[in-house]
């Protein structure tokens, strides 16, 4: 292979890194602003999304869904967080960073924008900030963020078995 060649494929590999990175980047803004206007959200019509959840969930029942409600409302955090920590660690993973950096990094980013949406919602009509929810948010954060990094490290893991497969059999 020349040198133009192995150029030219650096610089189509580093334009498809780049358009990769932006394109995850949009995908947390994204998540972020749909995060931030669930929390913008006045108390009474937060718990009757919840409840709404709730009632489809449970067929109608009232009851049920009465009950169900705070743990619907709790599930939805720590499933909001987990699509951010996945998003977080699909970001980091695409640098040059040590396995350990990459969670610590992309964990802190969302438990930090959890700590940042809880006091935002200090300033909201009818809510509160709750650390109890933060500490909801990061756990859901951290999940996706490890699930995300197994299943990357599976991958690979199988891709790598792959090349080595088809290596041998040329």
């Amino acid at each position: 292979m020349s040198k133009e060649t192995r150029k030219r494929n650096k610089d189509e590999k580093y334009k498809k890194l780049r358009k990769k990175r932006w394109l995850l980047f949009l995908a947390i803004v994204i998540w972020a602003v749909v995060v931030y206007s669930f929390s913008n959200q006045t108390g009474e019509e937060s718990s009757g999304l919840s409840y709404k959840v709730s009632l489809f969930i449970f067929g109608g029942n009232a009851e049920m869904a009465s009950k169900a409600e705070p743990i619907v409302r709790k599930l939805a955090h720590f499933s909001e967080y987990a699509i951010g920590g996945i998003l977080m660690y699909l970001e980091v993973n695409t640098y040059e960073f040590k396995k350990k950096n990459k969670l610590l990094i992309a964990s802190g980013l969302g438990i930090w924008y959890a700590a940042l949406d809880e006091v935002h919602q200090l300033f909201v009509f009818a809510r509160h900030g709750s650390i109890f929810d933060v500490l909801i948010d990061s756990f859901g954060v951290i999940v996706g963020v490890l699930i995300t990094s197994i299943w990357i490290r599976k991958r690979n893991k199988g891709e790598k078995v792959a090349t080595k497969q088809s290596n041998n059999i040329n």
